[in-house]
């Protein structure tokens, strides 16, 4: 009884998804999906980064995002920060993310995320000091999640590992410096397990976890 409890429960709420889903437009419904791939939220630039897909208007995200605001699929995060973060509720993730599956998008969905991150991550990282390097510093802290959910795929994932091990090469110093250097120390080593074969990528990871392990050891 217990059970049926349960699945009649699962029932409803997909069944309340769908009557918020079905009248989607096409694109609403895109946009609706590809947010799935982020984990912990996101801003409106990076909405608009990795749900424009091949051929779509970028800028038409933004208003496609919008629709999504006003009808409750999606929710403004509360935020100290200059820039506004957005988030969905997670069987609202999760259903977006069957969606995106099965239109078979989410493979490319998923390489957009990492691009978007890589990207990200390498704007700040080159040149960055004082306040500046600061600043990057708090941008990637809300970005924890996502970058945890694109260490994973990496990992997991067919064809991600290189850009695993380059969004960490970016990241060591976040790591570091955020108190999260055994994270990246474990990814990278993870990482590098995964591709044996000499290469620039390799050398340049592999100077990213000596420089991450000392650190870590002094820093706890």
């Amino acid at each position: 009884e217990g059970a049926t409890s349960v699945f009649t429960a699962e029932q409803t709420v997909r069944a309340l998804i769908d009557w918020s889903y079905d009248p989607l437009s096409t694109g609403e419904k895109m946009v609706f999906n590809r947010l799935s791939v982020f984990k912990g939220g996101w801003s409106i630039d990076a909405a608009r980064e990795v749900c424009a897909g091949d051929g779509d208007e970028i800028a038409d995200v933004k208003s496609l995002h919008k629709s999504l605001l006003s009808r409750s699929l999606i929710e403004e995060t509360t935020t100290q920060d200059i820039e506004r973060r957005f988030r969905m509720l997670e069987p609202l993730r999760e259903y977006a993310m069957e969606k995106l599956m099965n239109s078979g998008c989410l493979q490319q969905a998923f390489r957009r995320h990492m691009t978007w991150l890589i990207s990200y991550a390498s704007a700040g990282f080159k040149g960055s000091y004082g306040q500046e390097h600061r600043n990057w510093l708090r941008k990637l802290e809300l970005e924890r999640d996502n970058i945890r959910a694109a260490m994973e795929r990496s990992r997991a994932e067919v064809g991600f590992i290189e850009d695993g091990l380059e969004l960490g090469c970016l990241l060591k110093w976040f790591w570091i410096e955020s108190g999260r250097g055994k994270e990246g120390e474990t990814y990278l080593r993870l990482l590098l397990d995964l591709s044996p074969a000499p290469s620039r990528l390799r050398a340049r990871a592999l100077v990213s976890l000596c420089t991450v392990r000392p650190l870590n050891e002094v820093l706890g």
